[in-house]
């Protein structure tokens, strides 16, 4: 038997993810027969278990595996439609090259695994300390942009390390300073 890849030229998969070109579930402003809006009004939020949500929803999560599967089909990993609209898959080289051709989609980008520069951006940017850019002209923060790039958590990280003390301080092999609650069940 013929696998999906290879009817496309190759078989090598990687993970990607595929932006699609209509709203998601937070930006629909209707336009859809049988689809009322469901972009929140000023100072509301999205519900997402509201049953226009879960139809517009829905939709957008057909329109993902009918595009796949014209694509030559692959294992869907995960579909983005509330803030995002699109989803995540294992493709070949080709699939992406073809869905990045279709009108539906707006970029299509391998999933690929970033390392943060810094956790401490003003310094980084020589925006603080006193040659920074903040003192030297006397900015108070007027005009300014803020982009925040969430890392997540990595839980084996030694930030997260709970021996302190003696040769602790991020340490493996420091003193376990944070014991069992009493009563607590989880860790």
């Amino acid at each position: 038997a013929v696998g999906a890849g290879s009817a496309f030229g190759d078989t090598e998969r990687s993970v990607y993810i595929v932006e699609m070109k209509d709203s998601p579930a937070v930006a629909y402003a209707g336009g859809i027969p049988g689809l009322k809006a469901t972009k929140p009004g000023k100072n509301q939020k999205l519900d997402p278990n509201s049953n226009d949500v879960v139809k517009y929803a829905d939709y957008l999560k057909a329109k993902h595996a009918d595009l796949l599967a014209k694509s030559g089909g692959s294992d869907k990993l995960y579909d983005y439609v509330y803030s995002f609209n699109g989803f995540a898959a294992k493709l070949t080289a080709k699939q992406a090259e073809r869905l990045r051709s279709s009108k539906e989609v707006a970029a299509v980008n391998a999933d690929e695994k970033l390392t943060l520069d810094t956790s401490s951006t003003p310094a980084f940017l020589g925006l603080s300390g006193p040659t920074g850019f903040w003192e030297t002209n006397k900015a108070k923060g007027e005009g300014v942009i803020i982009g925040i790039v969430d890392g997540g958590i990595w839980p084996e990280s030694l930030s997260f390390s709970d021996r302190t003390g003696t040769n602790g301080n991020a340490t493996k092999d420091g003193k376990l300073s944070y014991q069992q609650i009493p009563g607590w069940h989880g860790r």
